[in-house]
């Protein structure tokens, strides 16, 4: 949806949008910032690379994150205060996954999941 029609057109608020994509890269040209939303949930289908920097200066609203069948290594390696759920469908879950993500109330994992790291949770 074009960032310049909404502000052109809707003058309300949304309580929570979850906005589903397949894409290349996940970051903020893939996934822009709308003010207008209170609670934004990112879902990103096989994406091939991340750029969770991109988020921290424009992304107040990013709460959620679901990461589906991702063609790259998944490392949460940027602190996103915000972000308090956090749903993964990996077949490896170690201790570069969760990295900056230790702030998390909700952690999902997909069925996808085969090992989990011991030292995650220590």
């Amino acid at each position: 949806p074009s960032l310049f029609l909404l502000k052109e057109k809707f003058k309300g608020l949304v309580r929570s949008l979850i906005l589903h994509r397949h894409v290349d890269t996940i970051d903020s040209n893939n996934f822009p910032y709308y003010p207008h939303v209170y609670s934004y949930t990112i879902h990103s289908i096989e994406a091939h690379s991340m750029n969770l920097n991109s988020f921290l200066l424009s992304h107040k609203n990013l709460r959620g994150l679901e990461i589906i069948k991702p063609r790259v290594e998944v490392s949460i390696d940027e602190f996103i205060p915000t972000l308090d759920s956090l749903t993964i469908d990996i077949e490896d879950l170690n201790e570069k996954t969760l990295f900056a993500a230790r702030h998390i109330y909700n952690l999902k994992l997909g069925s996808s999941l085969h090992t989990i790291d011991p030292k995650i949770f220590v």
